[in-house]
């Protein structure tokens, strides 16, 4: 099968056919024999809603729910403007404790703070303050470990990258 018809193809499931479509929103925006891009548009109903996220029974995260370190003297804070709904925040701040040896990441909230450790050894590798207004909660900056004995990283950019993306795995 030629590339233009399995891409044509994905459209006419997603944007047509597909429950996922309906459901989550998501349709082709662009296609060429190469590639093709696709949009999600997240909304209310897909939090833990609509069937999409599988809903358990979870403990809230605290900071004495896992064996954890303190942020070492060696790191930087990141000015962020990031912003979720004030509804999402009260799902993040149920914390994620892991279940796995494959989950790596330990997670807790405070009224201020989220803060997010690697499983196996404890580390502290992220510290986000916000400031939650009732409707939304803005992520005024992050703190990353930058000790490279714990943590290797040094892309300001990839860690708020990874801070999100880890936030948002945390939601369904």
């Amino acid at each position: 099968m030629k590339i233009k018809q399995f891409v044509t193809k994905i459209q006419e499931m997603l944007n047509t056919t597909d429950r996922f479509e309906a459901n989550a929103g998501c349709r082709v925006t662009e296609q060429d024999a190469t590639h093709a891009v696709a949009e999600m548009m997240v909304r209310k109903e897909h939090l833990n809603a609509g069937g999409m996220c599988q809903s358990k029974e979870t403990k809230v995260a605290t900071k004495d729910s896992w064996n954890i370190e303190p942020m070492p003297d060696r790191h930087t804070t990141i000015p962020t403007d990031e912003t979720i709904p004030s509804a999402v925040m009260r799902i993040v701040k149920q914390g994620h404790i892991p279940e796995a040896m494959e989950d790596h990441w330990f997670m807790y909230c405070d009224d201020t703070t989220i803060r997010y450790y690697r499983s196996w050894t404890g580390f502290c590798i992220y510290i986000a303050k916000y400031e939650d207004d009732g409707t939304n909660c803005r992520i005024t900056d992050l703190t990353v470990n930058r000790d490279p004995e714990q943590y290797s990283n040094t892309d300001d950019e990839e860690d708020v990258e990874l801070f999100i993306a880890l936030l948002a795995s945390h939601v369904c």
